[in-house]
């Protein structure tokens, strides 16, 4: 059973939004003793806009996210990045009246899905939210056509099969998860726990696994994992932890996520007004693996993960105050580089 934390907003705070972001390959020579080669490339931003954020990254080297204003509620724009054209505008839903807008996953097949809303301007008996899929040969579309759907629509993922999860909410109405797909349509999840108020996905992998947390009336909130066969299995964090946030899972069945600490960290130290953050590696089998900070810094946020159990992420220092750098960890070889 975990507590709700206030992870996601500290997470925010925590985040370090630079004017551009890049984009970093890997060459691994098979030689034990060879360096390791890095490519990092300047992903730009789109025009009238100051910053970058990208969300997903596909095998092409295709990225996807969104662009930003001047802080505050300025507007949003998604974009779609690829080495041949670099950065694109991929517009918003024909008449959207709203001033958010961003990618947030792409698949192999270049099909994107994001997210379109109200920065900051959240409206009651109003869609405040839509969500959108692209290709290059169709353009933006809206998704509730896809559902027959009109009220809040929020995706998260897509795969490489084009099933699509998300949640989704009448006007005023909790949110449910859903699961599209192409051929077969909606499918909705339903409750996973008794007296829950609300649920949402997180990400899905090319296996139909879809990560899903569920909130509950007592302020609650609990991890799962549902498989393609419609079987759940609650997920866990660290031991002793607070909280738990999942981030992705691989097609291994591994799921990284973030356990949180509040006042005493996990062996034991007083924290004092600060939260620890400690990301993990949950195996298929239940066995668990902290991934633990880069030397100089205290804490860890894990992003996603990939088929060779690679993790990336992010680290911060509440000491030093310090810049918060990207890592790459090897779960083979539980290091950093």
């Amino acid at each position: 059973m975990l507590k709700m934390s206030n992870l996601k907003t500290k997470m925010q705070n925590l985040a370090v939004i630079s004017s551009t972001s890049v984009l970093m390959t890997l060459g691994i020579n098979v030689s034990a003793t060879a360096a390791i080669v890095y490519d990092i490339t300047d992903l730009g931003t789109l025009p009238d806009q100051l910053y970058t954020i990208p969300n997903d990254i596909n095998d092409a080297g295709q990225v996807v996210g969104r662009t930003g204003g001047n802080g505050g509620f300025s507007p949003t724009r998604s974009f779609f990045w690829s080495q041949e054209n670099r950065i694109t505008d991929l517009g918003i839903i024909p008449g959207a009246y709203l001033n958010y807008s961003a990618a947030e996953a792409i698949n192999n097949s270049g099909q994107v899905v994001g997210n379109i809303g109200r920065l900051g301007l959240i409206k009651p008996n109003e869609v405040n939210i839509r969500a959108f899929v692209w290709s290059r040969e169709t353009g933006v579309r809206d998704f509730g056509n896809l559902l027959n759907f009109f009220g809040n629509i929020n995706v998260n993922d897509i795969n490489n099969a084009g099933q699509v999860v998300g949640s989704k909410s009448a006007v005023n109405g909790a949110g449910r998860t859903f699961l599209w797909n192409p051929e077969t349509g909606v499918t909705e999840f339903g409750n996973f726990i008794p007296n829950e108020t609300s649920n949402a996905p997180i990400a899905i992998n090319n296996l139909g696994q879809t990560l899903v947390v569920a909130y509950s009336e007592s302020g609650y909130y609990f991890n799962f994992l549902r498989s393609s066969d419609g079987s759940i299995t609650e997920i866990n964090g660290l031991p002793n932890s607070d909280g738990t946030d999942l981030a992705d899972i691989n097609d291994v069945g591994q799921v990284v996520g973030i356990s949180t600490y509040i006042g005493t960290g996990p062996n034991g130290e007083d924290l004092g007004t600060d939260d620890a953050f400690i990301s993990f590696v949950r195996s298929s089998n239940g066995s668990i693996i902290a991934i633990d900070p880069i030397p100089g810094y205290e804490y860890t946020l894990a992003r996603g993960i990939n088929n060779l159990g690679q993790v990336v992420g992010q680290s911060y220092s509440y000491v030093a105050q310090a810049p918060a750098p990207a890592f790459f960890w090897s779960s083979k070889q539980h290091r950093y580089t």
